[in-house]
């Protein structure tokens, strides 16, 4: 009997949506690209050699130092990885 009246107050099933028919504008990556490097390379032609930030050596923290070492372990390893040896280097 629940399931009767359950039924009949339950809403019926809504019309499907019709996409969008008119065109859709989506960038290029290459477009994104461009002007990311366009806006880089702005920037750095405004801010050259002000606003830079050099820390001491105090004043790193234990994310610079695990970045330096995984510098150095890459920088240690170039010359006997064949991913250097024969596509960087």
């Amino acid at each position: 009997m629940a399931v009767l009246e359950a039924a009949k107050t339950a809403r019926p099933p809504a019309a499907p949506v019709a996409p969008a028919t008119g065109p859709v504008w989506r960038a290029h990556r290459g477009a994104v690209v461009a002007g990311v490097i366009a806006v880089w390379v702005a920037l750095w032609a405004l801010l050259r050699n002000r606003f830079t930030l050099t820390l001491d050596t105090a004043s790193t923290t234990d994310l610079h130092l695990r970045v330096n070492e995984i510098r150095d372990s890459i920088d240690a390893g170039r010359n006997s990885n064949p991913l250097f040896l024969y596509v960087f280097n």
